[in-house]
């Protein structure tokens, strides 16, 4: 699958949000994905179809929070 980010012309947003969206769709499948610089878009690839995912479980994995019982583990 591909996906396109366009560029709005401040570059470092932009990469920014292009490897966002890499970050975001790694953590939905676990497979590699591909950014590539295409010009006046990103190009994000992935090999593999994405299909229906909960968005807070993908939250979860890819930015762990600390529970309450663990701010009292760290001290």
């Amino acid at each position: 699958m591909e996906y396109y980010c366009r560029k709005t012309g401040l570059e470092p947003l932009d990469s920014v949000h292009a490897i966002g969206l890499g970050i975001l769709l790694w953590g939905v499948s676990g497979h590699a994905v591909t950014v590539e610089d295409g010009g006046v878009c990103y190009r994000v690839a992935i090999d593999t179809p994405i299909t229906q995912f909960d968005m807070s479980s993908v939250l979860a994995q890819l930015l762990p929070l600390t529970t309450p019982a663990g701010l009292d583990a760290d001290t």
